[in-house]
């Protein structure tokens, strides 16, 4: 039996386990290869966080205004893995095995398009993106009988120069890794995203602390784009040469448009829904900044804390559309409900351990962050109360990508939107406007709980037989998908 005969045979064998083994199993044997490479992908952010600490308040607070857009460029990343895997699971879950080496071509080509048009669009905007983001603030004098503090802009710029050059370089790993979570070959993803990040956070460890190279923020810059350069190369060719379902061919005009018609009517979509929440992020990080570069510092932190805190959720979603995608495909709904109310169950008590290890542990946390006494009160306070939110946050994560998967992107944006526009903006406005910081970190923690409530009964619309409260039999009937 030939290498591509063998590859094919593999993914029929998992694609039959996926609609036949019990949910616990199948998100249990999905998730746990990923684990290391989840927690090593927001481990990143903690780290290089920790190591810009170490070059001072200044480099944090510029280190912090630069993420709410390298979050927009992770959510296109996500938003564009989430539609090459619709697309993978959907042709294996139909037995179209020969149609996905096809797929897997052009839409990697169209990745790799749009990441360079983004780019270029990002280089020609950074200046004017980070005056949105309220860095000029941090110009602002500490009081009337001090000089403005040291200007921000030159460092958080050039910092986000270099991520926007090697923003292509980023995008190719993330949809490759897609590719092989969507055959069902988690084990393998997550060994190979487990070496990029690792390798990453080492090489701005070396970057950082070696002597041939000036500590600045910029060389962190560098490091990512030294491993993300080499990794799109080896990831490339793990899907052409171990996979064996991705086949280089002659450009086909109508299978170009046909595919890529159908990739990015997911991906753009996807990729906006997800550019809500760095959008938001944005919006409250330049009211923080009214406040002084000390609080945007650790905010910065808490939102890099925040990502590692939900680490579950995130890992969930990288099993969870596999196996709803091919379950729809088969006709098994109930099964698709079964694995969502699993999922919640087990983000509930999960955040909620968190939330209080956060809270008890909130002044040692911080004293690895900072020296400042001014930025590690401001941490201390948001450790406090900001983690119990992660509840909410953690249901509307599983919830928005379940609906995702089910090809219900306008609940999906219903979702985000209301986090975002209706919930997050306007309460925590509110409550800055109210009672100061403390009442913007109470307001966070209000709205992240209501939109988790109603991101879930917004599901249940489509998926009436999903509830939390009722044991499901493992034995789950077929149920056609409408």
């Amino acid at each position: 039996m030939t290498d591509n005969c063998q590859r094919q045979q593999q993914r029929v064998e998992r694609s039959q386990w996926l609609l036949t083994a019990p949910i616990k199993s199948i998100l249990t044997r999905l998730s746990l290869p990923m684990l290391p490479a989840i927690l090593a992908l927001f481990g990143l952010e903690v780290i290089d966080t920790f190591l810009v600490s170490r070059l001072g308040t200044e480099a944090l607070a510029a280190f912090s205004f630069s993420f709410p857009i390298t979050t927009a460029l992770f959510a296109i990343s996500i938003g564009f893995s989430i539609a090459i895997t619709n697309l993978v699971t959907q042709s294996i879950g139909k037995g179209n095995h020969r149609s996905c080496r096809r797929i897997v071509f052009y839409c990697l080509l169209s990745s790799a398009a749009t990441a360079i048009l983004i780019s270029a669009v990002g280089l020609l905007t950074i200046e004017p993106l980070l005056n949105l983001l309220g860095i000029n603030y941090a110009l602002m004098p500490d009081s009337f009988h001090q000089g403005p503090a040291p200007d921000l802009m030159p460092i958080a710029s050039d910092y986000m120069t270099i991520r926007y050059v090697g923003f292509v370089f980023m995008l190719i790993p993330f949809v490759c890794n897609a590719v092989m979570r969507a055959t069902g070959d988690t084990k393998n993803a997550g060994k190979l995203m487990f070496v990029w990040l690792s390798l990453t956070a080492l090489v701005d460890s070396v970057f950082i602390y070696t002597s041939q190279f000036q500590a600045t923020l910029q060389v962190i810059a560098y490091g990512h784009l030294l491993v993300d350069v080499v990794f799109s190369f080896i990831s490339v060719f793990a899907l052409s040469q171990r996979e064996k379902i991705l086949s280089w061919q002659k450009i086909n005009i109508t299978h170009l448009w046909k595919i890529n018609r159908r990739f990015l009517s997911v991906a753009l979509p996807s990729s906006l829904v997800n550019l809500l929440i760095p959008l938001g992020l944005g919006i409250l990080t330049s009211w923080v900044a009214f406040y002084g570069r000390e609080q945007v510092a650790a905010f910065g932190v808490i939102n890099r804390i925040e990502s590692l805190a939900l680490f579950l959720p995130m890992l969930l979603t990288t099993s969870l559309p596999v196996v709803i995608g091919q379950n729809i495909a088969a006709g098994l709904t109930k099964r698709v409900s079964q694995s969502i109310a699993v999922s919640l169950k087990i983000c509930f008590f999960t955040q909620l351990i968190t939330a209080l290890f956060l809270s008890y542990f909130a002044s040692c946390v911080a004293g690895l962050f900072t020296e400042s006494q001014t930025t590690n009160h401001h941490l201390v306070d948001m450790l406090k109360i900001l983690p119990f939110g992660y509840l909410g946050l953690a249901s509307t994560i599983i919830c928005v990508s379940s609906a995702k998967a089910i090809f219900r992107a306008k609940t999906a944006l219903y979702s985000t939107l209301l986090r975002v526009v209706v919930l997050s903006v306007p309460m925590s406005y509110a409550g800055m406007y109210l009672a100061g910081l403390e009442g913007f970190y109470l307001a966070l923690l209000t709205a992240n709980i209501t939109c988790g409530i109603a991101s879930y009964l917004l599901l249940r619309r489509h998926l009436p037989q999903l509830t939390l409260f009722s044991r499901v039999s493992p034995s789950i009937e077929a149920k056609q998908f409408s």
